[in-house]
């Protein structure tokens, strides 16, 4: 089917042989008897983007059961009249249906009722009053008050949720979907089967007359606020659950996951894998242990290139390591069965991509206890990718669970979170704590944000160091500098075209910035020299670069990464080239170890950026992050 905006009049009207029906988002509006008479057709998916159905499009479709309306549906007319199978009808445009006000009211004012007469009227009955579905074995409409329940349901925790689930099934007006969608169901009838509000089956309805029963109208009613009562117990459960979990969730969250899991170790040397993990890490799919770079460097050096550096099995060839992953997670192995799904996910060791049944593993992996699951779970519901349907609620519980068992970067992006959220405290407690657990863009976040103390900055860097200090090794080392050779090994071999070529087209110059919008981080480059006054106070005292030897000073000082400014002024990551510091400049020598002095005289240039001399807490360079970095493992 051609993209377009408009399916053309009859353009398939009695194609009996047609089954399924999927509409691309590009058409807008079906013309009229756009299917008509297709008596077997069994299957019918629309997607978002379509607003109009024309009359009668799917009239005498007999074989279709069940269909499902997008919420961008505005018109429908009689267009699914006479489909004498079409006993499922379900409206995904609850928010238009269903009343605002009873949902801003608490569900407390039966009343006023739950269901939007008016909308649902100018929805399904045409300018002559006909219903859409007349002729159809209805006795309810279906529709979606996900916005108003699953969301909620999603950021509680999994034994609250099931017993909410629980109440759903048990309540006659309501329906949980597979997908954890959550829909009201509405009575479909004429206004003789309202009687004193109790509703007559259609089966069972006395037809008195033909003549009166052509003149009654098709409604869709909430009888007696049966549904709206229904959703109102469903909600106030979720908001006692809310209450009741919410401060010892936060607690929770707070007061565990400080500490990497045992998972995050290399089995070998029994050291932490530093980040990105999978950069500086390989899994071995014969027993889902992932080693570090330095181990598996020193297993080479010793004549083991082929084995596995802990179980020592051979290296299964490519061919045959999708069953062995697939035997594991048939056993209930959470790793391997995360490992599967992210194959699933991409399309990995041959497998065809199928983003539900990826889904579908990964959710397994996080019950049996993967935190990775969890992470990545969270990743693909809070971003809407691969195609999954976008909700933040659950994506961020799942980050909850993860950072409550110390992922890392769980815990960062829920500091990204919080922050958008403009909870600012928040999330420097989530960025100091993953700072102390070595994450690099939490610690450069927290220099970034300019709202920590000066004791929560320390306690942030001197945590950072200490950790980064604990994932190195004399054999990661190695291996570190083994990697690089062997890349400029493989640059220098290669012509000066091929080399021009990678680097791509010289970038062109930046354009002048007309906005006072503070600059990403690594953008900032202050052009001070001696003397001159800076953005934000007094003049810069004095300037050093990383490395190198201060005029006038002592046989075999050297100074490195520091620099001495007034307290005023912040220099940031990219001074310009050494001058000779005036007089009452402080020297400070290179020194070993973590654990480095932090003057208030002085501002210490680390690899994440300057640390301010005469720290007051307050803001240097703006009130936002210039640019928040994200998290990558």
């Amino acid at each position: 089917m051609r993209d377009c905006g408009l399916l053309v009049n009859r353009a398939f009207q009695l194609c009996a042989a047609l089954r399924i029906i999927t509409l691309p988002s590009t058409v807008t509006e079906l013309g009229r008897g756009a299917f008509f008479g297709c008596n077997r057709l069994i299957e019918l998916q629309l997607n978002e983007g379509l607003r109009i159905v024309g009359e009668p499009a799917f009239q005498l479709c007999a074989a279709l059961r069940s269909v499902t309306i997008p919420s961008t549906v505005t018109e429908l007319g009689d267009a699914f009249c006479n489909c004498r199978n079409l006993s499922e009808v379900i409206l995904q445009g609850g928010k238009r249906l269903l009343n605002e006000e009873f949902v801003d009211c608490g569900f407390q004012r039966d009343d006023q009722g739950l269901l939007d007469q008016e909308a649902i009227d100018d929805m399904l009955l045409d300018e002559d009053g006909d219903f859409a579905f007349d002729g159809c074995p209805l006795d309810f409409v279906k529709i979606s008050v996900g916005w108003a329940v699953t969301e909620r349901m999603a950021r509680l925790p999994r034994e609250c949720m099931l017993s909410v689930e629980e109440r759903i099934h048990n309540s006659n007006r309501l329906e949980l979907q597979q997908d954890g969608n959550v829909l009201a169901c509405f009575h479909v009838g004429k206004p003789s089967q309202f009687f004193l509000g109790l509703f007559v089956p259609r089966a069972n309805a006395e037809d008195d007359s033909e003549d009166e029963a052509e003149d009654d109208t098709v409604e869709v009613r909430d009888t007696n606020n049966e549904t709206a009562g229904s959703l109102r117990q469903i909600l106030q459960m979720i908001a006692f659950h809310e209450i009741k979990e919410s401060p010892s969730l936060e607690q929770r969250l707070m007061s565990s996951g400080h500490e990497r899991p045992e998972d995050d170790r290399c089995p070998i040397c029994f050291l932490l894998i530093g980040f990105p993990v999978g950069k500086l890490s390989s899994m071995n799919v014969c027993c889902m242990k992932r080693v570090c770079k330095g181990c598996t460097w020193a297993a080479r050096q010793h004549g083991m290139p082929a084995i596995c550096e802990f179980c020592r099995t051979p290296h299964p060839h490519r061919s045959s390591q999708l069953a062995m992953i697939q035997k594991r997670a048939d056993k209930g192995d959470a790793e391997a069965k995360h490992f599967l799904g992210m194959d699933y996910l991409s399309g990995g060791h041959g497998l065809v991509k199928d983003v539900p049944r990826a889904i579908e593993l990964l959710a397994e992996a996080a019950e049996l206890g993967s935190i990775n699951a969890h992470s990545l779970l969270g990743m693909l519901y809070y971003n809407g990718e691969q195609g999954v349907k976008e909700e933040k609620p659950r994506g961020i519980h799942h980050w909850q669970q993860a950072s409550m068992k110390g992922h890392v970067g769980s815990r960062h992006n829920l500091g990204i979170v919080e922050y958008k959220n403009g909870n600012h405290q928040l999330a420097l407690q989530h960025w100091i704590i993953s700072s102390k657990m070595g994450c690099e863009d939490s610690m450069k976040n927290i220099q970034k944000m300019s709202r920590a103390t000066k004791a929560q900055h320390d306690e942030a860097l001197m945590g950072y160091l200490d950790a980064v200090e604990e994932m190195k090794s004399p054999q990661r080392e190695e291996a570190k500098r083994h990697e690089l050779s062997a890349q400029q090994h493989r640059l220098h071999k290669l012509p000066d075209a091929d080399l021009r070529s990678r680097a791509g087209p010289a970038a062109p110059p930046p354009l002048p910035s007309t906005t006072s919008s503070p600059r990403p981080f690594s953008a900032c480059r202050p052009r001070f020299t001696a003397g001159s006054t800076g953005p934000r106070g007094p003049e810069l005292v004095g300037q050093a670069a990383v490395g190198g030897v201060m005029p006038g000073a002592r046989p075999g000082e050297t100074f490195s990464t520091v620099q001495t400014i007034s307290r005023e002024s912040p220099v940031l990551l990219g001074a310009p080239a050494i001058s000779p510091p005036r007089q009452g400049a402080t020297r400070t020598t290179q020194t070993q170890g973590t654990k480095r002095a932090l003057s208030r005289s002085s501002g210490a240039l680390t690899s994440l950026g300057w640390v301010w001399g005469g720290w007051t807490g307050a803001g240097r360079f703006g009130t936002s992050v210039p640019g928040i970095h994200t998290f990558s493992s």
